[in-house]
């Protein structure tokens, strides 16, 4: 914390006079902070290394989409600033509250269907590239091997007994997951600015209704069904039925490949699955609490109407 007001005096001209780090957020590593600057309030993320996504949501807010909450730039143009254990960027503070503090309206789903279908519209350079590049194979394998290895370790039991418990479940996640990613050359659709991680905790809404989308560390170029399948069919988190019919107001005429929005659904299963199984354990290197928070995460997703369930439906 000592290095953080020199860093931003030098490196963006800001004079720092509190800083405070806000709670929230799944992402173990990176730690987000509120800067109190003499010119304003701002979010300064700091990480073990540049995010690939800030240049694609710096793109995005440069040509004209002034919801997408991008790092701000430095004296030098840069995106980031090197710190001693890595890198940091600033943001605009946005005061607003996320779709797991407060309900969103159905005007605001609209907005949000608005805004995702001008962010896709826009036209980025690598567009053309080879698709299969930027599908987010996960490979199955690691979370069966690990889910044996600790079984036959004998340890990890709290995590074990829940992926014994679904053990059928995930084996079918796998399959799929084997069957789609044989067939995906055939997805070669248009790669399009995707948030990668859209949840409605990622979208704060302001007071009077300004609607702004923040995270954007893991952007990619990527069909547009890798951001739909968070507003389609209950999105992730179980939404309403209503919210697809207000986003897709928004969002206008959209046709949509089943097999592609499938296919983006079984990767996320196996993502959380793996990465809360290795968070609720003892090798995630995690607090108490946190461990028992990730592992009711892990539970969590196989509850009716979640994402496993989609992915499987």
């Amino acid at each position: 914390m000592k290095e953080l007001a020199p860093i931003l005096e030098r490196e963006y001209g800001l004079m720092l006079c509190r800083v405070e780090e806000l709670a929230g957020g799944l992402d173990r590593n990176a730690k987000t902070l509120r800067a109190n600057c003499e010119q304003g309030v701002f979010v300064v993320k700091l990480r073990s290394e540049v995010a690939d996504g800030w240049d694609i949501a710096r793109r995005l807010a440069d040509s004209g989409i002034t919801e997408v909450v991008a790092p701000v730039r430095t004296k030098n143009g840069h995106l980031s600033a090197e710190t001693k254990s890595g890198c940091l960027a600033v943001f605009p503070f946005v005061d607003g509250k996320n779709g797991f503090e407060s309900e969103f309206t159905a005007e605001t789903w609209r907005k949000i269907g608005d805004i995702v279908r001008r962010i896709k519209s826009v036209e980025m350079p690598g567009e053309k590239e080879d698709v299969k590049d930027f599908m987010p194979h996960v490979g199955s394998a690691p979370i069966l091997e690990q889910i044996v290895a600790w079984q036959r370790a004998g340890t990890e039991q709290e995590v074990c007994s829940v992926l014994r418990e679904h053990f059928q479940t995930i084996q079918s996640l796998v399959l799929l997951e084997m069957k789609l990613t044989v067939n995906r050359i055939k997805f070669a659709g248009k790669r399009v600015p995707s948030h990668t991680d859209l949840h409605h905790g990622n979208i704060l809404v302001e007071g009077k209704g300004g609607v702004h989308i923040i995270d954007w560390d893991d952007a990619k170029l990527a069909p547009k069904e890798c951001d739909l399948m968070f507003f389609l069919g209950g999105g992730i988190f179980r939404l309403d039925s209503d919210v697809e019919r207000h986003f897709r107001a928004g969002y206008g005429d959209l046709v949509i490949d089943d097999e592609m929005l499938q296919y983006y659904r079984v990767c996320r299963a196996l993502e959380e699955i793996k990465a809360f199984a290795i968070e609720a354990s003892e090798e995630g290197g995690l607090s108490e609490f946190d461990r028992a928070e990730s592992l009711r995460y892990l539970k969590g997703q196989f509850e009716k109407g979640y994402i496993v369930d989609l992915a499987l439906g």
